[in-house]
């Protein structure tokens, strides 16, 4: 049996990038902020992309059904955050930040949140009409999830009325 020439080689570790979900902030009814840290590049070469993703169901990956995956502007280590639009109100998310290099895709620890609701209310029926009086009110049953800052009763001459037309506050 013949061998070629002895060469010595060394390997190095390499792995995916280290990343770490934070909090989400400014949460409302359809909008929320994403946070989260590349904390290192896994020491094989540069991150070339990094983001979140997002869904209904738990543990959301790239290329899952469902899925939403959106990517910061700039890649790299450090701190970053997306503003998440479009989000259904009431609706409980699951979220993760992810970080891309040349191994494969870091992922940091899913959470959740849940989209705040607009608040719920009743109406009760209106007593002592006269010609140009009526009295009537509300009950908030429900906050959605964020103070009620105002509450008052809307009405008109057409059905269902709204806060753009007459109400009092």
């Amino acid at each position: 049996t013949a061998y070629g020439t002895e060469h010595s080689f060394t390997t190095t570790n390499v792995f995916v990038p280290t990343v770490t979900m934070g909090a989400l902030t400014g949460i409302t009814t359809n909008t929320a902020t994403a946070n989260g840290i590349v904390v290192n590049d896994g020491g094989s070469g540069p991150v070339t992309e990094n983001g979140f993703v997002y869904s209904m169901s738990p543990n959301p990956l790239i290329g899952d059904p469902g899925v939403t995956k959106v990517s910061v502007a700039s890649p790299g280590p450090g701190i970053y955050s997306y503003p998440l639009t479009g989000l259904t109100a009431g609706t409980l998310y699951y979220i993760n930040a992810y970080a891309v290099n040349i191994v494969g895709t870091g992922y940091g620890t899913a959470t959740s949140f849940t989209t705040f609701a607009p608040p719920t209310v009743t109406t009760t029926a209106a007593t002592s009409v006269t010609s140009s009086d009526a009295a009537t009110g509300g009950n908030v049953t429900g906050d959605g999830g964020n103070p009620v800052t105002a509450r008052g009763v809307c009405y008109g001459t057409t059905l269902n009325p709204d806060i753009t037309g007459s109400k009092t506050t």
